[in-house]
């Protein structure tokens, strides 16, 4: 039995969640399936197929956060699942119109790739709309949230919080000067994917400062398992497209992010998952 003295996650906010789930099924097949068919199958033409896996993995790592949280009844169980995505659809909306001359409605005239240049716009534009409105509702909404009963430990926060550090580090700079910083980046990025990369390293950055906030494994576990699906598909994706990366410091110390994140993810949901 729910107390109802802790606040809900109100039908605005699971409605939400539930359409993001059918959404970013769809971003995974055309970026992480089909990352070499982009110039039919995706809002604009990602010539490198790393990046398209990666934004891929961005968007598969959502799809478990989503799928996860959707049916949660608390509010303070799937806060994780909003603040950091709004962030991410903010700055994808913006890098969207900074480089809208490279999208499909500019220059292509294959019908599936206008199409879904169009969904992406409409999309970009309405989803931070609905985000920050569940927000605001959940905010407004009464009762408070449950005492945290089961805290992360020390080590745990250490490792996420610096995870938190070197992502904001990285994806701020690059989202503001992507000509000037992608080149520390382990393979090619243009200015747009840049921006696109940037706005999933500071999304997810600040999902994982939420949780580091949020301390408690319960609420927690859906981000833990997300963040462990993100690493493991962008594992897979440097298998995939070996031969795009540019090996140097930047990779290795890429490589330690991914490998690190996989591991503290994996514990963090295995461990959440002992906990009722």
């Amino acid at each position: 039995m729910i107390d109802t003295s802790f606040k809900p996650s109100l039908p605005i906010t699971r409605g939400w969640l539930n359409f993001a789930t059918g959404v970013e099924i769809i971003a995974i097949l055309q970026l992480y399936f089909f990352s070499q068919s982009t110039d039919k199958y995706f809002a604009w033409t990602i010539a490198n197929p790393l990046t398209a896996a990666f934004l891929g993995a961005g968007f598969g790592a959502g799809f478990i956060l989503v799928f996860i949280y959707r049916k949660e009844t608390l509010w303070a169980n799937a806060r994780v699942a909003l603040p950091g995505v709004l962030a991410f659809t903010l700055l994808t909306l913006l890098a969207t119109f900074l480089h809208i001359d490279k999208f499909h409605i500019v220059t292509s005239s294959v019908p599936t790739a206008v199409f879904f240049s169009w969904v992406w716009i409409i999309i970009y534009i309405l989803a931070p709309i609905a985000q920050a409105a569940a927000i605001w509702q959940q905010t407004r909404a009464s009762g408070g949230d449950p005492p945290r009963e089961h805290l992360l430990p020390a080590w745990l926060k250490i490792a996420l919080g610096s995870h938190v550090v070197i992502m904001l580090l990285v994806g701020i700079p690059l989202f503001i000067a992507p000509q000037s910083v992608s080149s520390l980046w382990p393979w090619a990025l243009t200015p747009l994917t840049a921006r696109a990369v940037a706005a999933w390293v500071i999304g997810i950055g600040l999902i994982l400062g939420h949780a580091l906030w949020e301390n408690d494994w319960k609420r927690i576990r859906g981000g833990a398992l997300a963040y462990a699906v993100y690493n493991l598909m962008q594992i897979i994706a440097l298998f995939r497209f070996s031969e795009q990366i540019i090996i140097g410091v930047s990779f290795w110390i890429y490589t330690f992010i991914i490998l690190s994140g996989l591991m503290l993810g994996w514990y963090g949901w295995r461990t959440a998952q002992k906990i009722r």
